[in-house]
């Protein structure tokens, strides 16, 4: 990737972080759904109490590394992210980087969380983007829609942003190589439990409308995302399988087959899926 076709995916991440802190589809999510996820180390404050100008600075500061170590996976992949190509990229010293980020590890798990709310605000733009077609939709298909569109924005975030979602499914898969339990515990509480809540909200309004049996949102929210995760790794065989066997091929037999098995009845998948389908 050219250095100005990877600042462009940056900009693209950065304006995908605001939207993630303003945009909530219309009739998107339920009770269930969490709060937006922020955007990483941004700086909070106490109603009537001035923020602390020094760390205020500090996590600006903090943020713009952020940003040019994503720009620097984006351009060359994991293995061009070094803290001295970084420091070179910030025309600052190595130790200064340092001050931010203790350690390569530490910087990775920064990027993580730069990803994973990138991947929440792309899950949402989806939604968004397909509220318009449900209007005339009958309730069970709007409803399984809803749940095919986040199904499927795990796979559609991998093949538009494949560096950043990679960071993703980094932490996702292998959390122990740079994260103590308790570092991984608070990101995916901060990050990760917004998106699996919003997910596990769209299973609670199709059990109340009717369209899917009752059961545990959350336990099914986890079924359904090691499906499309284990979906993901097999992405490599598209090379060389035949078309029937491309991960878009068996991405709507997946959806569907979990949907049946939650309670959904075949008809209603059908309509949905051509509702989704684009």
């Amino acid at each position: 990737m050219t250095e100005s076709a990877g600042k462009k995916k940056v900009n693209d991440i950065r304006k995908t972080q605001a939207q993630a802190e303003s945009v909530r589809p219309p009739g998107s999510f339920g009770a269930k759904s969490g709060p937006m996820p922020r955007p990483v180390s941004q700086p909070t404050s106490t109603p009537g109490v001035p923020p602390d100008k020094r760390k205020v600075r500090h996590d600006k500061k903090r943020q713009s590394y952020l940003s040019e170590a994503m720009g620097l996976v984006v351009q060359d992949g994991m293995e061009g992210l070094t803290i001295a190509r970084l420091a070179a990229r910030m025309d600052a010293s190595v130790g200064a980087v340092y001050r931010y980020f203790p350690s390569k590890e530490a910087l990775l798990v920064g990027l993580q969380e730069l990803a994973i709310a990138d991947f929440h605000g792309f899950m949402q733009r989806r939604l968004s983007e397909l509220a318009p077609r449900l209007a005339s939709a009958s309730p069970h298909a709007r409803g399984l829609a809803r749940i095919m569109i986040a199904f499927g924005s795990y796979i559609e975030h991998a093949e538009s942003s494949p560096r950043p979602h990679r960071l993703v499914d980094a932490f996702l898969s292998f959390p122990e190589a740079v994260l103590s339990d308790a570092e991984a515990r608070s990101i995916g509480e901060r990050l990760l439990s917004p998106i699996l809540g919003a997910f596990a909200g769209l299973l609670g309004e199709a059990v109340a409308s009717g369209t899917i049996d009752a059961g545990d949102d959350h336990q099914r929210t986890q079924l359904a995302w090691a499906y499309v995760h284990g979906l993901d790794h097999f992405r490599k065989l598209d090379r060389i399988n035949p078309a029937a066997l491309h991960l878009r091929s068996l991405l709507p037999l997946a959806r569907a087959g979990l949907l049946r098995g939650f309670g959904a009845r075949q008809e209603h998948i059908v309509e949905a899926e051509k509702l989704v389908a684009r």
